[in-house]
């Protein structure tokens, strides 16, 4: 719990293992946070700052959740491929949805009956890969992510970059931004991971937070902000512009 105006942590309650996503109903009177090892939502007790120790028992890996302003709640389901529809005024899972495998998330729509977007698709895969997932894309067309051999960028006419920043054993690039600059990171020989951008031109800059820790820099944007966080106490960085 954080008080806004002063920005200081007020209060801090308990939940199950690894919590992933929260989401408030619409008077605000509960917080349902997801936990993904314990497969449950825990209910928060807003004003009383206290967890009611109810937990809802959903499938494997509860990730995202958002609340409609009717009551039901809805859980991305990571592990069990589903989505899982909790009435919130008996907290109790009304329904459980097939989804495609690995939801990360959920959104309520306010459009009473959603449109059918003529979204096209297109499969790619750089050659030789077996397994791909893309992970960033920019206005131009420009999508990057990682191949079972390495790290890629695919450009907008559908050819493809190899990235992977010098003395590099692992590699993920994670976003990139108009310009074509990328960030991402990459794990040293010893174990140790960085953070890293990558300049249009093809540069690699290290991006390391000062001290004895590990950088990830999963998010850059247009102007050439970089956000990510550090270990082994995980905390969060802002690296506003720079040679990037």
């Amino acid at each position: 719990m954080v008080n806004l105006a002063t920005n200081s942590v007020v209060n801090s309650i308990p939940t199950g293992a690894n919590p992933r996503g929260i989401a408030l109903t619409s008077d605000g009177t509960r917080a349902y946070v997801t936990d993904w090892f314990s497969n449950t939502v825990e209910v928060i007790d807003v004003a009383a700052q206290v967890n009611l120790n109810t937990a809802i028992t959903v499938d494997a890996n509860p990730w995202g959740m958002a609340i409609t302003p009717g009551g039901k709640a809805y859980t991305a389901n990571f592990g069990g491929g589903t989505i899982s529809v909790i009435d919130t005024s008996t907290n109790s899972v009304a329904a459980t949805l097939p989804a495609r495998v690995f939801p990360e998330d959920v959104t309520v729509s306010t459009t009473a009956r959603p449109r059918i977007l003529n979204y096209s698709f297109q499969a790619f895969d750089p050659p030789g890969s077996v397994d791909t997932v893309p992970r960033a894309v920019n206005n131009l067309g420009q999508n990057v992510g990682s191949f079972i051999d390495g790290t890629e960028e695919r450009q907008a006419n559908g050819s493809f970059v190899t990235i992977d920043p010098p003395g590099s054993t692992f590699t993920i690039a994670a976003g990139i931004n108009d310009a074509g600059a990328i960030v991402g990171e990459w794990q040293a020989g010893g174990g140790a991971f960085h953070g890293f951008v990558r300049s249009p031109s093809g540069v690699y800059t290290p991006v390391d937070f000062p001290g004895p820790r590990t950088a990830e820099s999963p998010a850059s944007t247009t102007w050439g902000i970089c956000l990510g966080c550090t270990a082994p106490r995980i905390d969060v960085w802002v690296s506003q512009a720079g040679p990037f």
